[in-house]
């Protein structure tokens, strides 16, 4: 946490259990119109949101797409 603490908009932490869920927001994904990373224990999950400006007429669902990619690194 010390790495990003510079980067940090808003936080919050909610006990689940034994352990804390953590919710930080930030600037992590440049690109995208909100970004932030959960933490539960010892997973952490980058979710990035974007959007469009246009409203696109005619369409009666609303499309999500979900991007997983799971990496494993040494400690």
């Amino acid at each position: 946490m010390k790495a990003i603490s510079h980067l940090v908009r808003d936080q919050i932490s909610i006990p689940v259990g034994d352990i804390n869920l953590e919710i930080i927001v930030g600037p992590f994904a440049e690109l995208a119109n909100q970004s932030l990373i959960c933490r539960y224990g010892d997973t952490q999950v980058l979710v990035a949101v974007t959007m469009s400006r246009d409203i696109r007429e005619g369409l009666d669902f609303f499309p999500l797409q979900v991007d997983y990619r799971e990496k494993f690194s040494a400690a």
